[in-house]
């Protein structure tokens, strides 16, 4: 039964992860800004 615990726990974390990489890469290539997406405007 813990082991299940744990396995929903990385489940989640993965999720989290990917969540967060699909934020980063919609920041990069889908903002308003004209140079890659990116603030600095650096490539």
């Amino acid at each position: 039964m813990a082991q299940m615990a744990i396995s929903m726990a990385q489940l989640t974390i993965f999720m989290a992860q990917m969540t967060n990489l699909m934020a980063q890469m919609a920041n990069s290539y889908g903002t308003i800004d004209h140079s890659c997406g990116t603030i600095d405007h650096s490539c």
